[in-house]
């Protein structure tokens, strides 16, 4: 058998789950079986497959793929912002769309603060990818990260580590649990950053099977109408930080707009996704009191 026939098998085996992608994900699962690159891979089309090992690796991840499982999870790793990520079940799959909250919190940080001490608190840091990316572009930043979930623990400090950014704290317990004034802030500027749990309890069924079956329910479910974290954090934090700055449901621009009226010394600023989908919020408070 040839590369490109088993290419053109396995994309006819993953038709019926994956759809249009179904041979942009048969070529994925190639190459990272093979451990080949593109420009390998295409030079070799018409040679004959010869690595049994591969092979069965291979085939090992159609079937996987077959049962539903998101691509990410079958091969255990995603890209975000060019770098490789591991990634497991139990473990939100970073999206495209956070690329957008991650660029708008290095923008903050470099323009509206520079020269500034900056603290970063990170609500839900699920695979570490908002805050690794954040501390390789700001390496002097001080960086706090608290989940809940042992699997997303885990896992952010393996990445981490593998990237050999070992001075982020990542906490493995509930932000909401601790009193925030036990921990020093040795810092001019304190941003809140999340990706946070936004999809009204009821439309969770309505979400594509892939999610639904397989991603975690406590990094999805926002509660009736998708703003239970936000109405939880801002009022309670709204005075002593100097941002926020969240992912957000489509159209919840005026549920946050709604929970933030009543809060004085704020100004919101929101930011579309590639579909033109107000997508990140910026919260920025006109005059906090950092805690010491």
């Amino acid at each position: 058998m040839t590369y490109y026939s088993l290419l053109k098998q396995c994309a006819a085996q993953l038709e019926l789950v994956s759809g249009a992608q179904a041979e942009f994900e048969a070529e994925t699962i190639l190459l990272f079986s093979f451990a080949l690159s593109r420009v390998a891979f295409f030079s070799m089309l018409n040679e004959e497959v010869q690595n049994e090992r591969a092979l069965e690796k291979m085939c090992h991840f159609i079937e996987k793929r077959k049962t539903g499982c998101p691509l990410a999870y079958v091969l255990g790793t995603i890209q975000f912002r060019n770098t490789q990520y591991q990634v497991a079940p139990g473990v939100l799959i970073p999206r495209p769309e956070t690329e957008i909250l991650v660029q708008e919190a290095i923008r903050t940080i470099q323009v509206d603060y520079p020269k500034k001490r900056v603290t970063v608190l990170e609500l839900g840091f699920g695979a570490g990818v908002i805050g690794i990316e954040l501390q390789k572009e700001v390496p002097n930043l001080q960086y706090f990260g608290w989940d809940s979930a042992t699997e997303a623990y885990a896992l952010a400090k393996k990445n981490a580590a593998t990237l050999g950014l070992t001075q982020l704290q990542f906490f493995h317990e509930d932000f909401f649990l601790h009193d925030k004034r036990e921990y020093s802030f040795q810092s001019d500027v304190l941003l809140v950053i999340s990706n946070p749990p936004y999809i009204p309890s009821s439309k969770l069924k309505d979400l594509d099977e892939q999610v639904s079956r397989f991603e975690p329910h406590l990094a999805l479910d926002g509660g009736l109408d998708g703003g239970a974290f936000y109405r939880k954090l801002i009022p309670s934090m709204a005075s002593f930080v100097s941002a926020f700055i969240f992912e957000i449901g489509a159209n919840q621009r005026k549920l946050i707009e709604s929970i933030t009226c009543a809060i004085p010394n704020l100004k919101l600023c929101f930011y579309k996704d590639y579909q033109g989908i107000d997508r990140v919020v910026k919260i920025s408070v006109t005059a906090p009191t950092i805690p010491s």
